[in-house]
């Protein structure tokens, strides 16, 4: 992971995550979601993207992450550049920022969706940052 990365950062809950910015296509409002039946529990359901259907997933339930206090008008989803139209729903997108090499620690031992830890300043705090691995995400 030598030299820069670009990455977004965004809210599940009361934790920091983070994704590679070349792995998204763009970020835009929650929009009308449709429950699909019998969908596995991670898929939230479909949503029209200008006339293309996107697959929501919600990775609070993949990562087992608590959301208790959500304010829907900060929710985005976040669609993925991954070779197939699905998006991930977030509770707050929060920057898009360059990460630099002295700022991340291994992350091996936390699963398989852990690319690195960021160690971050967010809202005047030093906060640590899981950067996750999408298409183990989106495929997992």
């Amino acid at each position: 992971m030598a030299g820069v990365d670009k990455v977004v950062k965004f809210r599940l809950g009361n934790g920091f995550f983070a994704i590679s910015v070349n792995d998204v296509k763009e970020v835009v409002k929650v929009q009308n979601i449709t429950r699909i039946p019998n969908a596995p529990p991670h898929v939230e359901g479909i949503m029209d993207l200008r006339g293309e259907v996107c697959t929501i997933i919600d990775p609070r339930v993949i990562l087992n992450v608590n959301s208790t206090d959500v304010n829907e008008d900060k929710q985005r989803i976040i669609v993925l550049d991954v070779g197939k139209s699905v998006g991930i729903k977030v509770d707050e997108v929060i920057s898009v920022d360059d990460v630099l090499p002295d700022q991340l620690e291994d992350a091996t031992e936390l699963g398989d969706y852990a690319k690195a830890i960021i160690k971050d300043r967010i809202n005047d705090r030093v906060e640590l940052v899981l950067w996750l691995d999408v298409h183990k995400l989106v495929d997992g």
